[in-house]
């Protein structure tokens, strides 16, 4: 990247963050945006915060600061894709029976999601000086406020690919099989589980649950702290509560003939991992609220001390081996938990670890000892 155009970050003092002001735009025109210092205690803040993959580094795409042929910042494929998506402005539900399914004009607008221009979005590859290893500690140390104070998590799971309609469609209508789950219902699934033209169906699931997006460590805290969360994937959407009711369907006992019958070719080996992590999310998220209201709660702040979390996060997966610590400070506090840790990136990781594990001895006792993974090499 040529020097001149290359896009010199300002300073970020105590508790202000940098917005993404996203400009609408032709399609395959140029990705241009403004980035915005705020506070985050302005009352009248108002944008929504990004959960997504950071994926490959190349083919890197070009983001516009200000203007075209301005100062820019190059961004990776994965975050290219969801900007010019989102600045589409055409979010739609699978749901057939859904009221904006009634015209093609209705479909463009229905969904609360829709962004009104220009709109301000926080993206940590964006928002924060990724080449400054004291900002980005101090920002990663802001996430809780990040994550509670956005309307809306939108959670980018990729492009649509052919799998994505059929896939949502089913999560819609499993959700609305909850609202009157009965024998009848039951029986329904155990019957679309052996129909045979009703398999590409969970096969599209399946591919569904594949995506890396389910994997990532940051969306522990990213989703549980959110006030809404919508999943994109392409043009497609599904809210997260819709997700969440269509989750106890899919753990009945009443599916468990799919699993088996597909055990040998693996089509839905994503399923039970998936599902586990949706349930737990959804439990935390619970958990989080039940704190929120009743705080004086100590049997759910049992459930939520530093090292049942850390165990929670063996599950997911991080780029950075310090982010299984850092990307569950923001849930503690969400859950009133206080450790003294700091967020800096320029210690080592056995550092944190070791730091971490003190913390946990002193303030549980030898849990921390759980934790330790073994190498079980054939020597």
């Amino acid at each position: 990247m040529a020097s001149n155009l290359q896009y010199n970050y300002d300073s970020l003092p105590g508790r202000v963050v940098r917005l993404l002001r996203l400009w609408p735009g032709p399609p395959d025109s140029p990705l241009v945006c403004s980035l915005n210092n705020v506070s985050l205690d302005d009352p009248n803040l108002d944008y929504k915060a990004m959960s997504y993959v950071w994926g490959d580094k190349i083919p890197q795409s070009t983001l516009w600061i200000d203007k075209i042929d301005h100062k820019q910042l190059l961004i990776r494929p994965n975050l290219a894709a969801a900007l010019r998506q989102l600045r589409e402005n055409q979010l739609s539900c699978c749901d057939l029976s859904c009221a904006c399914r009634g015209n093609s004009t209705s479909i463009r607008q229905t969904l609360h999601e829709q962004f009104t221009f220009p709109t301000y979005l926080w993206i940590d590859a964006v928002c924060i000086d990724q080449n400054n290893i004291e900002e980005r500690g101090q920002q990663v140390s802001l996430m809780f406020e990040i994550y509670t104070k956005a309307s809306v998590v939108v959670a980018w799971l990729g492009e649509e690919d052919k799998y994505t309609v059929p896939a949502l469609r089913l999560l819609y209508g499993l959700s609305g099989l909850w609202d009157w789950w009965s024998d009848d219902a039951k029986a329904a699934i155990r019957h679309l589980a052996h129909n045979e033209e009703f398999k590409s169906f969970w096969l599209a699931l399946g591919h569904f649950f594949a995506r890396t997006w389910w994997t990532r460590m940051w969306i522990v805290q990213e989703i549980v702290l959110a006030k809404d969360a919508i999943l994109v994937c392409g043009r497609w959407c599904v809210s997260w509560d819709r997700l969440c009711k269509a989750t106890p369907v899919l753990m009945d006992s009443s599916t468990d003939e799919l699993f088996e019958a597909t055990l040998v070719t693996g089509d839905f080996r994503h399923f039970h991992a998936a599902l586990r992590g949706i349930g737990l999310l959804k439990c935390l998220k619970e958990t989080s609220m039940e704190i929120g209201h009743n705080s004086t709660g100590t049997s759910s702040r049992e459930k939520c001390r530093l090292s049942a979390l850390l165990h929670i996060g063996r599950s997911y997966e991080a780029t950075d081996p310090q982010d299984k610590v850092y990307g569950i400070l923001g849930l503690l506090r969400g859950f009133e938990v206080f450790p003294q840790l700091e967020v800096r990136y320029d210690r080592t990781v056995s550092d944190l670890y070791m730091r971490t594990a003190e913390l946990i001895y002193k303030e549980e006792n030898l849990n921390f000892l759980g934790l330790v993974e073994v190498n079980r090499s054939s020597d």
